[in-house]
């Protein structure tokens, strides 16, 4: 802010980042002490504030949303987002990471109107785009590029959108764009067979002076090694398994 910023762009989970238990205890409305807070500095510096996203309470039993607020340079809420494609995601080796398993998915698209133009609130697409300082296309159900310019075309519930911008820019498409692709076991094996291509910071024309620890956005201020994996849960069938099935999937948030 001090070097001219309009536009601040806070982490997705800025207000909390840890295990999923402690939701209940962590989760704020919109209405609450953190972002009243991040409106009135929004006011007081007049900036525009994409509040990257905290947990909000839902209406869905043991689930929360995940939810970014976009904040005009008079402290006025502009859009509230709730992320709608959730990160669930099996890294191998057994393990998984499962974001549904405690947020529930926002279900209506948002495109704010800002000082600085339309805003699509998308969770990581837009964050990337400031961080990268280029352009942002988002939640596109279709797209084309012609020349130097990327146009969508955005549906939402009451009309559709016609967004061009210039590239380079980041593209963000909803499950309307194209044939879904869907990962096979044949084409994971096959994917790992292929040979990774590596580069230098010259090969990319990046100064090393600008990358590293001491430019890091985040530090790392503590890690341990993944504890080892525990021999599996074996249940016999006495007329009772399915029972047993059912609480054990209730237990991991599965159900």
């Amino acid at each position: 802010m001090e070097e001219g910023a309009d536009l601040v762009v806070l982490p997705e989970y800025f207000t909390y980042l840890g295990p999923e238990d402690r939701y209940g205890e962590v989760a704020e409305v919109i209405d609450g002490p953190t972002l009243s807070r991040v409106g009135a500095l929004a006011a007081k510096h007049g900036i525009v504030v994409l509040a990257g996203s905290l947990i909000e309470p839902s209406p869905h039993a043991g689930k929360f949303f995940n939810t970014s607020v976009l904040f005009g340079p008079d402290g006025a809420r502009l859009g509230v987002y709730r992320k709608i494609h959730l990160f669930d995601v099996e890294v191998g080796d057994g393990q998984t990471y499962r974001e549904s398993a405690a947020v529930a998915p926002g279900t209506e698209v948002v495109v704010a109107d800002s000082p600085l133009g339309k805003v699509g609130l998308s969770v990581v697409p837009a964050m990337v785009a400031v961080r990268l300082g280029i352009n942002q296309a988002t939640f596109a159900g279709e797209l084309s590029v012609d020349g130097g310019a990327v146009t969508i075309r955005r549906d939402s519930d009451v009309a559709s959108e016609k967004v061009t911008a210039a590239l380079p820019a980041i593209v963000s498409v909803t499950d309307q764009t194209g044939e879904a692709r869907y990962p096979s076991f044949k084409g994971i094996m096959a994917a790992k067979k292929k040979d990774v291509q590596e580069w230098t910071l010259s090969d990319l024309d990046i100064d090393a002076a600008s990358v590293g620890l001491d430019n890091a956005w985040t530090k790392v201020e503590s890690f341990e090694p993944r504890p080892p994996r525990t021999a599996g849960e074996i249940v016999t069938d006495e007329g009772d398994g399915g029972t047993k099935l059912a609480e054990f999937l209730a237990s991991k948030k599965f159900i």
